[in-house]
C-alpha cells in the first residue's frame, strides 16, 4: 500500500533555505549602508536544515560593523590597527607583562577604551593553559556570618582586588539554582573554574569532591587535605591575649568560642594554655555563634553572676554589641568586667571604651590567598599547606584589673 504522504527532497529544502538568507541578507545589507552604518563580520556561517555549515566569506570592503542589528566586539586586532602596534605587543599590555612600558599600556588601554574593548575570557583561559575565573565558596554553618563581618567582607574585597592584578575574575558559587541543589563541582566544571577560595567551614563532603576531581582549594582559616591554608597565628595571639589579662590579676576568665572550626580550635588552646600556666586561674568554655547578640549578652551576664571578671570574644562585633548591652544594662566596662574582641576592624577603635583586640593582618593575609591562588594553577598536582601570618594585640580601655585588685 503506497502511503499519501507527500515526500520533499531535503537538499530542496536546504537550497530554499540558503535563497531566503541570501535574500533576507541582501535586503539588510541596502538598508544598512542607507543608514551610514559600517561593519560586518569577515564570515557569515549559515546553518542549513540538514545540519551541515556553508560558509561564505565577503570582501572587507563591504563590512558593515551592524548586522541584523548586532554589534560586533572590538578585538586586539582592532586596537592593534588604532595603536599601529604588533597584536602580540597589544596582548601583552592588556595582560600587564612588565616588559612593556607604561607609556605604551596606557596607549593600548586608552583604545581599549575607546573601542569598548572587552577581553575574550575563552581566549585568556587557551593562551595561558587554565581559566582564569576564580571561584570563592561560603561554607558557613551559620548563614547571617558572611553578612555580619566586616573583616570578612574587607578580605573579599581585597582579595578579588589582588587577582584582578594578575588578571583574574572572580565570582561568588552557589551549588543551589532555582529550587534545585547541584554540587560544586557541577559549577565548577559549567564555569570551567579550577581553583576556588573557601571561607568558613569545611564541608568534608563538598570540598573532597572539588579535590578528588583536580579543582585547587584555597581556603582562609579552614584547614584539611588537599587545602592549601592561610591563617592568623590563632593560639599564639589569643595565648598572649589570654597572658595580658592574667597580668592584670584576673583569675576567672570565660573564652567565647564561636563558631566552631580550625581557628576556634587554636584559639581555645592558646586560651587553656595560658590559664593552665597561671596557678589558681580558671577558665570557662562557651559557646555562644558569632554575631548572636543575644545570646552574647546572656552570656556575659551569666558570666558576671558566676564572679567571671574578664570575657574573650571570638570577633570585633559581638565584642562591641556585648558592651553596649552591658552598658544599657548599668554595667560598667571594663570596672566591672573586662571585654577583648578579635579581628581588629576600625568599628572597634571607635567605641567607647576603645576595644582591646587582635588585629588580624589584612594586607598579607589577601595577598598571600592571591598568590596561593595562582601558584596552584601552575600545577596539576593538588597540595596541602597551612601558612601563618602574625597578628598583633591593640591596646584599647575595655580591660583592666578587678575590681577586687583595684
Amino acid at each position: 500500500m503506497t502511503s499519501n504522504r507527500l515526500r520533499i527532497n531535503p537538499n530542496y529544502i536546504t537550497a530554499l533555505f540558503l535563497n531566503l538568507t541570501s535574500f533576507y541578507k541582501h535586503f539588510s545589507m541596502k538598508t544598512l549602508k542607507k543608514s551610514n552604518e559600517t561593519v560586518i563580520p569577515k564570515t557569515f556561517i549559515i546553518e542549513d536544515l540538514i545540519g551541515q555549515k556553508t560558509t561564505r566569506k565577503h570582501s572587507l570592503k563591504h563590512r558593515p560593523e551592524v548586522w541584523y542589528n548586532k554589534t560586533i566586539m572590538a578585538t586586539i586586532y582592532d586596537i592593534a590597527k588604532k595603536c599601529e602596534l604588533s597584536v602580540s605587543t597589544v596582548s601583552k599590555a592588556l595582560n600587564n607583562d612588565p616588559h612593556i612600558t607604561d607609556k605604551t599600556k596606557a596607549i593600548v588601554w586608552e583604545k581599549a577604551r575607546e573601542l569598548s574593548y572587552v577581553p575574550n575570557q575563552a581566549a585568556r583561559s587557551l593562551s595561558i593553559g587554565h581559566s582564569t575565573l576564580i571561584g570563592i565558596i561560603f561554607t558557613f554553618r551559620n548563614d547571617q556570618s558572611r553578612f555580619q563581618n566586616p573583616f570578612l567582607l574587607n578580605l573579599i574585597e581585597l582579595y578579588k582586588t589582588k587577582m584582578a592584578k594578575r588578571n583574574y575574575d572572580v565570582v561568588f558559587l552557589s551549588h543551589k539554582r532555582g529550587n534545585q541543589s547541584t554540587s560544586y563541582l557541577e559549577v565548577c566544571r559549567r564555569l570551567d573554574i579550577h581553583a576556588v577560595l573557601v571561607l568558613g567551614d569545611i564541608d568534608s563532603g563538598k570540598i573532597n569532591e572539588l579535590i578528588s576531581n583536580g579543582i585547587h582549594v584555597i581556603a582562609f582559616e579552614a584547614e584539611g587535605p588537599g587545602i592549601i591554608t592561610i591563617t592568623s597565628d590563632n593560639e599564639k595571639i589569643t595565648h598572649e591575649l589570654t597572658c595580658r589579662l592574667l597580668s592584670l590579676g584576673h583569675r576567672k576568665l570565660a573564652f567565647i568560642e564561636g563558631n566552631r572550626g580550625a581557628s576556634a580550635i587554636d584559639r581555645r588552646e592558646g586560651f587553656e594554655s595560658a590559664v593552665a600556666s597561671v596557678p589558681g586561674a580558671k577558665g570557662e568554655i562557651l559557646h555562644v555563634l558569632n554575631y548572636d547578640s543575644a545570646s552574647a549578652l546572656l552570656a556575659a551576664k551569666k558570666c558576671l553572676r558566676n564572679g567571671i571578671t574578664a570575657i574573650l570574644f571570638p570577633d570585633d562585633i559581638t565584642a562591641i554589641v556585648t558592651i553596649n548591652g552591658l552598658t544599657n544594662n548599668g554595667v560598667q566596662v571594663p570596672k566591672e568586667i573586662s571585654i577583648t574582641g578579635f579581628d581588629g576592624t576600625d568599628l572597634g577603635q571607635t567605641l567607647i571604651p576603645q576595644l582591646t583586640t587582635v588585629q588580624q593582618d589584612i594586607e598579607t593575609i589577601s595577598s598571600r590567598l592571591a598568590e596561593e591562588t595562582v601558584e596552584s594553577l601552575k600545577s596539576s598536582a593538588v597540595n596541602s599547606a597551612v601558612i601563618s601570618v602574625p597578628s598583633r594585640i591593640i591596646s584599647g580601655r575595655s580591660i583592666s584589673r578587678p575590681c577586687s585588685n583595684k
